[in-house]
């Protein structure tokens, strides 16, 4: 009965959100960095919110044949998927139909920390990337040592992604979806994430739009 009655959204995750989201919404990049050293334990400047250039050669040959072997499958099905436009004559010379066109921005968030999911990485920034997206934003914590996984790093950049930031949570959310000086405002967010990240979206649907 505990069970069943627990509430869809809990209480104290929408709390959170909405008290950092306006603290962000206000401050910007000073905000997040905020955030980022209390909720997951790095001191980072702004400067250092984007990934750069990483060095990919360390990481086991199997696990780079297993990320290209995911990223093709899911970019041949994404491909195959898209909608084509169409048109159908009106009664008086005219014409009505749907055309489809890629949003130009788009944020991506990926779960980070104990478990780094190399696997919603291939999953969100691959179909953007299909569909024609110009800039594909990719956000994941890094924790308390302020690193992204290589491997995460790699498919995310494998997949598409033209920008990689290490910021999680809520700061997350409410950077790609207000806009700040590190990082310009998206269209719409996608991928999984906690109650607090879950909630942030939640909350900044209509700024932005978000994944159902």
């Amino acid at each position: 009965e505990k069970f069943n009655a627990r509430p869809a959204f809990p209480d104290v995750a929408e709390k959170a959100a909405a008290e950092v989201l306006a603290d962000i919404r206000k401050g910007g990049d000073k905000a997040v960095s905020r955030y980022v050293r209390k909720f997951e334990g790095a001191r980072l400047k702004p400067s250092d919110f984007l990934v750069g250039e990483m060095d990919f050669s360390k990481i086991d040959k199997s696990i780079i044949k297993a990320v290209k072997d995911a990223h093709e499958r899911v970019m041949k099905f994404s491909k195959a998927s898209l909608r084509e436009g169409w048109s159908m004559a009106t009664p008086r010379g005219g014409s009505a139909g749907e055309f489809y066109s890629p949003m130009d921005r788009v944020g991506v968030y990926v779960p980070g920390g104990t478990a780094p999911l190399a696997s919603t990485s291939i999953m969100t920034v691959t179909l953007a990337k299909a569909a024609g997206v110009k800039e594909i934003v990719a956000c994941t914590p890094a924790g308390k040592t302020g690193e992204v996984n290589p491997v995460l790093v790699y498919a995310l950049k494998l997949a598409g992604a033209t920008e990689i930031y290490r910021v999680g949570g809520i700061q997350a959310i409410g950077m790609m979806a207000y806009g700040t000086k590190s990082c310009a405002k998206v269209q719409k967010i996608v991928g999984p994430g906690n109650a607090y990240v879950t909630a942030a979206k939640r909350q900044v649907y209509g700024y932005v739009g978000i994944d159902q």
